[in-house]
């Protein structure tokens, strides 16, 4: 599968979750892609008169959530491979890197009477 076509993949699963955890879609979500690397930013959506979240997003356990979305839905896997969060500012940043996987070849065994 394209790079190109899994960082789409982890833009949307990024922006699923954000929504799932806080119960509105992000302001943005963008992924960028290099070699084997996808970086995806989020603009966290705050209300009119919210004051910016002193803490970030939880990003390990996001950045889990959507190498997770994006192997259940490609089967590729992607590591999580750093993040960042400037919480003034309302971004998050989480890096992803594509693992090479040889695949195996299904193991048939023999019924036996």
């Amino acid at each position: 599968m394209r790079l190109d076509s899994l960082g789409a993949i982890a833009q949307a699963a990024l922006g699923e979750i954000h929504e799932t955890l806080y119960g509105r879609p992000p302001a943005a979500v963008r992924a960028w892609c290099d070699g084997d690397a996808i970086l995806v930013v989020l603009r966290i959506a705050l209300e009119a008169g919210e004051p910016a979240p002193h803490a970030g997003p939880p990003l390990l356990g996001m950045a889990e959530m959507v190498s997770a979305a994006v192997y259940q839905r490609t089967g590729e896997m992607l590591t999580p491979s750093g993040q960042s969060t400037d919480p003034d500012r309302g971004l998050a940043v989480l890096a992803f890197e594509r693992t090479r996987t040889v695949r195996a070849a299904p193991r048939i065994t023999p019924v036996s009477a």
